[in-house]
């Protein structure tokens, strides 16, 4: 994955082509907490579904997770990242009216579901 200029300072870590710790991504991106976030990530922002950038967005605001020090290692700012994932979160079509008070599950994108179907394929050949 190639990142946007705005993201990148002066990178410091290798690149690989293929990950060695596979069910480490699986793990982060399943955790409880993180899936949780994105979707209240989502709901804050009236949007119908968890996408892939509430995720990222839910990873680079984790100060306590393990996310922020491996994008700093990489020369990559978790906060321009969060920043700009806000930014874009404003262009996703919010919901609005349902007020019966019926709650309807959150929805996974087409896009956040690809994402979680790579890393459980990534796990498996790990």
């Amino acid at each position: 994955m190639e990142w946007p200029r705005w993201i990148v300072r002066k990178p410091n870590c290798e690149i690989r082509n293929r990950s060695t710790v596979a069910p480490q991504s699986l793990l982060l991106m399943n955790n409880d907490f993180v899936l949780t976030q994105s979707q209240a990530l989502a709901e804050k922002h009236s949007h119908q579904a968890v996408h892939p950038l509430h995720l990222l967005n839910a990873l680079a605001s984790e100060r306590e997770g393990v996310v922020r020090p491996v994008l700093e290692k990489c020369g990559v700012q978790p906060d321009a990242i969060v920043a700009e994932s806000e930014r874009q979160l404003q262009q996703i079509p919010k919901v609005t009216g349902g007020g019966g008070g019926m709650q309807v599950g959150m929805l996974i994108s087409p896009g956040m579901n690809q994402v979680l179907e790579s890393a459980f394929k990534e796990a498996e050949l790990g």
